[in-house]
């Protein structure tokens, strides 16, 4: 979880430092709230579906002063995302790695990390609001704290914490505020859907919540996956 907003983190700072004479559009910093639904389909046939609630960050450079043989590059956006949430008890699902197979209800925490080529419309209603659609590859982990649960083999404990790994990708569509200075804190809506393939699974110690060690972990050859939809909200903060 941390390596990916740290991941998130350097990209913005990337764009700060190496676009600083930039136009004033053209390097965004944005923030709110993520309420997101989903499903992770695991070892067993059905999907285990959740529901939660957090907090998105993205940053975004606009390539405002680019123009390419005739072509103004403006609407174009390269934007790097990061949503984190926590997500209420999936009833059931079952994870089985070499040394355990353990099952039952679970409370869900997800962290996506996306990178998506964005293109601006023309603006919409007073020229006020201008939509945008976005599309790029995508990681996620989802970690699991499993509540009343049977253990099939091998040992775990309250201490210990399924993780799923995966990579795919987000489509994203919004609209946000077409205003002249983003001092003015420009608003934005957009609806992400994330489909992800599973490519390992982890069992963590979380005894010490300073540093989660991981006991075991294995590739997925199986036809795992998890799919997201999730509805941000925020402002531009800088």
């Amino acid at each position: 979880m941390i390596k990916y907003l740290t991941l998130t983190t350097f990209i913005a700072f990337f764009f700060l430092i190496t676009t600083g004479h930039a136009n004033e559009k053209a390097i965004l910093l944005r923030g709110g709230a993520t309420a997101a639904f989903g499903g992770v389909k695991s070892f067993d046939p059905g999907n285990d579906y959740f529901w939660g609630g957090g907090f998105n960050v993205n940053a975004g450079f606009r390539f405002s002063n680019l123009t390419f043989r005739g072509y103004n590059f403006s609407p174009w956006e390269i934007n790097a995302s990061g949503n984190s949430y926590w997500g209420r008890t999936v009833h059931h699902i079952k994870s089985e790695l070499e040394h355990v197979s353990v099952e039952g209800g679970a409370a869900i925490r997800t962290f996506v990390i996306a990178v998506c080529l964005k293109y601006h419309f023309e603006t919409l209603y007073k020229k006020v609001w201008q939509p945008y659609l976005g599309l790029g590859p995508s990681w996620s982990q989802h970690t699991l704290k499993m509540k009343n649960y049977e253990v099939r083999r091998g040992t775990f404990t309250n201490n210990n914490r399924i993780a799923y790994l995966t990579e795919g990708a987000t489509l994203i569509f919004g609209i946000e505020e077409n205003l002249p200075y983003r001092e003015m804190h420009p608003v934005y809506m957009e609806f992400a859907y994330t489909l992800t393939a599973v490519k390992k699974i982890s069992l963590l110690d979380a005894s010490n919540h300073k540093e989660i060690e991981s006991i075991e972990y294995a590739n997925i050859d199986k036809h795992i996956y998890s799919h997201i939809i999730m509805f941000n909200i925020g402002m531009t903060i800088f």
